[in-house]
């Protein structure tokens, strides 16, 4: 091998490393982003999942006791 040749494949292996490094940071900000983004949506499920529970509950309530409104006075007319 000539003295060019191995300069020039030092060249094409520091290039890939180079490339290679920056995809490594890539990814591993996409993982980040990826890791914020399944947090969050975990955070809205449980938030929607809080408020779905209190809609059931209410609704169990004024399910048990329909007559609930006769406690207020009679309608005048």
């Amino acid at each position: 091998m000539r003295r060019g040749d191995a300069e020039a494949d030092r060249s094409a292996d520091n290039e890939h490393d180079a490339d290679v490094d920056l995809a490594r940071a890539a990814n591993e900000e996409g993982t980040e982003a990826s890791e914020e983004a399944r947090k969050r949506t975990q955070e809205q499920e449980a938030e929607q999942e809080v408020e779905e529970s209190v809609e059931r509950e209410a609704a169990a309530r004024e399910s048990s006791n329909p007559d609930a409104h006769r406690d207020e006075e009679p309608f005048d007319s």
